[in-house]
């Protein structure tokens, strides 16, 4: 995943639990930008497997479950494979409570669609 694109999420994540209306509009809208985006995807599951903050992680997830149908034909399938991969070792290893519920939403819905190609 494009490092910039992972900071300048992990920025957004930060103002969206500021108190001040204008930064946490502004955080909502750079989300959105970056959920444009099919490498979005990476970026989210980047954050998912190697940020330090919880909520950070579980932010992510939510994130990515809204976008990984939209965009999941349009990423590489060696990338495919790999982000498959990674729900499920981080679904099987996250500490977080939310955050693991989240991961759980992502696999649920990738794997609904994906079974129904007769791909997982």
């Amino acid at each position: 995943a494009p490092m910039d694109n992972v900071n300048g999420i992990i920025s957004a994540f930060s103002n969206l639990r500021v108190n001040d209306t204008m930064v946490e509009k502004q955080a909502e809208n750079d989300i959105l930008e970056y959920m444009r985006h099919p490498e979005s995807i990476l970026s989210f599951m980047y954050i998912i497997t190697n940020c330090d903050v919880p909520v950070y992680r579980q932010m992510a997830a939510l994130f990515l479950r809204k976008v990984i149908t939209i965009y999941w034909s349009m990423v590489d399938p060696d990338d495919q494979e790999m982000v498959k991969q990674q729900l499920l070792d981080v679904m099987a290893k996250e500490s977080y409570e939310l955050a693991r519920r989240a991961i759980c939403g992502v696999v649920s819905i990738l794997a609904t669609s994906e079974l129904k190609e007769g791909r997982w």
